[in-house]
């Protein structure tokens, strides 16, 4: 599998962006949402899986692990 690309560099470029996005299919630009901002989303939605039972009863949600 390769490294995905960062598009940092180009993200004043609609241009730029709009053929990357077209290429690859997506657009990876890290830093652009703070970390925390992230870690919060992902809280709420393993606490949400958890609660509907896709996650294993004997994790913590953060763990996120699939119960099948």
């Amino acid at each position: 599998m390769n490294e995905l690309a960062d598009s940092s560099s180009i993200a004043c470029d609609a241009a730029a962006l709009a053929a990357r996005m077209d290429a690859d299919g997506y657009l990876l630009m890290r830093g652009l949402v703070p970390r925390e901002a992230i870690a919060d989303v992902q809280r709420a939605v393993a606490g949400l899986a958890h609660e509907a039972g896709w996650l294993r009863r004997d994790r913590e949600p953060a763990e996120a692990i699939a119960d099948p």
